[in-house]
């Protein structure tokens, strides 16, 4: 005879180990191969958002590769976590890391999706070309992500993914462009939610705001300007500065803080707690924004300013889709020079 609560206790039993054979579907985001030291924000990023949806959160198992690893180590530390679908996001070096890819694919043979600025700036065929990867998306890659996971769990179609390109029988198909997020405090922060599980970086990318009004013809940033917040801007460098000790330099990823209409207040609050606790602030402008209000704002020895001239010859800026005035090229310089002092200016050129 069986004892009162047997057949219960048994059937608990079986669901457990239904469940354990369900395994979820395992993705690791391999952050860009040749940015040694730099926290992986677009994959972060990306796993807070696949996160948040309720199916996946219980369907899929997401891990980002940490810390960095080399190309030549790549192959063998992603294939050791068995994925089904490795990502990576690809700034530079298209081809080292499609080599990486590769390796991963012969190891485990998971499914490979590209992604990031590079994957979006260069033709389909050139990303797909070896027949390493299956998938690609272009343009900002959240929702992409997202939709990619659903229809690859069988809850969507790859072909109504907007931004993502895909190798179907042979051919490339290419699907109609993404929007840009509308309203950037929608999409949920790694920082706050702790996604991030190495504590150990020194170099840290911050950003406050998405998008650029300007012309260039060599840079794939949208066009589509839009801003955080100042009180995610504050949340996100408290949590920053309590998760990530050795942190030596806050990176801000906008193109021009100048564009930025919570300038002033993102300044304060950076010449505040990161300013004394000797941490570098590398901030990019754009000198043709910069006004004698701003200017002052940026007098902080933590302060490291990236002024992108890129030429001072007119007539290649215009045909870079770039003004350029070299008289207004001084005169804002000396600006900066005179109500900046303390700040570090670094002038690049392309």
């Amino acid at each position: 005879r069986l004892r009162p609560g047997a057949a219960a206790e048994g059937r608990r039993k079986m669901r457990q180990a239904r469940a354990a054979r369900r395994r979820k579907f395992r993705v690791v985001l391999v952050p860009p191969l040749h940015e040694d030291g730099l926290l992986p924000l677009a994959a972060g990023l990306l796993k807070a958002c696949a996160l948040r949806d309720p199916f996946l959160r219980r369907n899929t198992d997401i891990t980002i590769l940490e810390p960095w690893v080399s190309p030549a180590e790549a192959p063998a530390r992603i294939a050791a976590l068995k994925p089904d679908l490795a990502g990576f996001t690809v700034y530079g070096g298209l081809e080292l890391t499609k080599r990486a890819a590769a390796g991963v694919k012969e190891r485990c043979g998971a499914k490979i999706v590209l992604g990031g600025p590079m994957a979006g700036s260069v033709p389909p065929e050139e990303i797909f070309s070896g027949g390493v990867a299956d998938y690609s998306v272009s343009g900002e890659g959240e929702k992409a992500f997202v939709g990619l996971l659903r229809a690859l769990l069988g809850r969507g179609e790859l072909a109504a993914v907007k931004g993502l390109s895909y190798s179907s029988g042979g051919r490339v198909k290419v699907n109609p462009p993404g929007e840009p997020v509308g309203n950037l405090s929608a999409l949920p922060s790694p920082y706050l939610g702790g996604v991030f599980k190495y504590r150990r970086y020194p170099r840290i990318p911050f950003e406050t705001s998405r998008g650029c009004r300007g012309t260039c013809l060599f840079c794939s940033i949208t066009r589509a300007h839009r801003e955080f917040g100042p009180a995610r801007a504050r949340a996100e460098i408290g949590r920053i500065l309590r998760d990530f000790p050795e942190l030596r330099t806050l990176f801000l990823t906008d193109p021009d803080l100048c564009q930025s209409a919570d300038m002033p207040r993102l300044l304060k609050l950076l010449s505040g707690e990161v300013s004394r606790r000797g941490i570098n602030v590398e901030i990019q402008l754009d000198l043709r924004n910069l006004d004698a209000r701003l200017a002052p704002l940026l007098n902080d020895t933590a302060f490291s300013l990236g002024v992108g001239v890129q030429s001072v010859f007119p007539e290649t800026c215009g045909l870079a889709g770039r003004r350029m005035d070299f008289g207004e090229l001084k005169r804002k310089t000396a600006l900066l020079a005179a109500a900046a002092p303390r700040a570090k200016v670094v002038l690049s050129f392309i």
